[in-house]
């Protein structure tokens, strides 16, 4: 069983991906998202939900612990593996304390027990799905940031390397045998490229980037 509920008012893509076996339970917390203004799909079996499971907007998943066929812990592994960005919310009718510590450390973000509150839950919902937007939001400026740096010649990719490690025009002039007004003219160039304002801005993309261990010494 699946079902649908479109959101009440416009937002953003931003989804609720719900995994319980009990039907009334998905239509109870699809209800529920949807006063908020959330959009929400509900799932009773495991194949459909990773059929339809989409990453590419925000999303968190509300799992229950105990599925027929399938340990709740299982799913979030396989979650953990493919999506480890999405944050997932454990849901149990056991006040079990050792199954809600393992659920925390295999990744989950929290572990309510059933029946919920429904403020913590839409509380927990709406801070799962910020946290996923803003590492879709970080994902989304490394990819512009490498686009920009795919765009610099490679004697702009050899002077920037240089330029974020802190040395000088003189020194990087010397390194690569030209000329400081040409290393001066390349940064130029370079911080235009990268729409960095000042040295400090591109040292700071570089470092998203990952330069960190391979920037000449």
């Amino acid at each position: 069983m699946e079902t649908f509920l479109p959101p009440t008012s416009p937002q953003t893509e931003a989804c609720v991906w719900i995994l319980d076996d009990e039907p009334a339970l998905c239509d109870s917390l699809a209800w529920l998202v949807s006063t908020v203004g959330l959009k929400a799909r509900t799932f009773t079996q495991l194949e459909p939900f990773w059929a339809a499971f989409d990453a590419q907007h925000p999303a968190c998943v509300l799992l229950d612990i105990r599925l027929p066929q399938v340990n709740g812990l299982d799913v979030l592994s396989v979650l953990q593996q493919r999506h480890p960005e999405v944050p997932v919310l454990m849901m149990s009718g056991h006040a079990d304390v050792g199954l809600a510590v393992t659920a925390l450390k295999k990744g989950a973000r929290d572990f309510f027990e059933k029946p919920m509150s429904d403020q913590a839950l839409i509380d927990a919902i709406h801070q799962a799905l910020a946290a996923h937007q803003a590492s879709l939001e970080a994902a989304e400026a490394v990819t512009e940031l490498r686009q920009r740096y795919a765009q610099l010649t490679a004697r702009e990719q050899e002077v920037m390397q240089w330029l974020v490690a802190g040395h000088p025009s003189k020194r990087i002039a010397d390194q690569l045998q030209i000329s400081v007004k040409t290393v001066d003219v390349h940064r130029h160039h370079i911080l235009s490229k990268m729409q960095a304002q000042h040295l400090a801005a591109l040292i700071h993309q570089a470092y998203r980037l990952g330069w960190v261990s391979t920037l000449p010494s």
